[in-house]
Formats: structure tokens, sequence, C-alpha cells
């Protein structure tokens, strides 16, 4: 009996991507709060005083300046 060689078969799998419905996103940096984010100019004293304090207190500068704000309306009676 003579066996005949059997021919080598080569396979190679190449993953086809799925279809997938298209992300629509947004541009810029994505919100990290729920208040609209506010732009403001100081002169660099008072930049530095907010960023000495927030250092100081462990507050981030935000936060530092809300306080301040939120202090000045009330002793103006502006903000009850």
């Amino acid at each position: 009996m003579v066996s005949a060689a059997l021919p080598r078969l080569a396979f190679r799998i190449t993953p086809v991507p799925m279809a997938s419905t298209p992300v629509t996103r947004k541009r810029g940096r994505p919100a990290t709060g729920m208040d609209p984010v506010r732009t403001l100019r100081l002169p660099d004293e008072l930049w530095q005083a907010v960023e000495r304090l927030a250092k100081a207190q462990e507050l981030s500068r935000s936060e530092v300046i809300r306080v301040a704000v939120a202090d000045y309306l009330k002793r103006k009676r502006a903000l009850p």
C-alpha cells in the first residue's frame, strides 16, 4: 500500500471589525461639575494671594474664590 501525501492546508483567521454606531463626542474638556465655568481676570498680586491661601488651607483656588465672593456679597447684603 502506497500512502499518498496529503496536501498541506494553511488557514489564516483575520478578525473582521464589527460595525458599530458612531459615537458623537463634544469637543474640549468634559464638565467636572454642575455649575457653569466662569472666567475672570485678576491682577497678579491677587492671584498669588489666592494661590497662597489655597495652598495653606488645602483648598482649590476655585473654592477660595467662591468663599471670598460669597463673604463679600453677604457683607454687602447682596446675598442672604
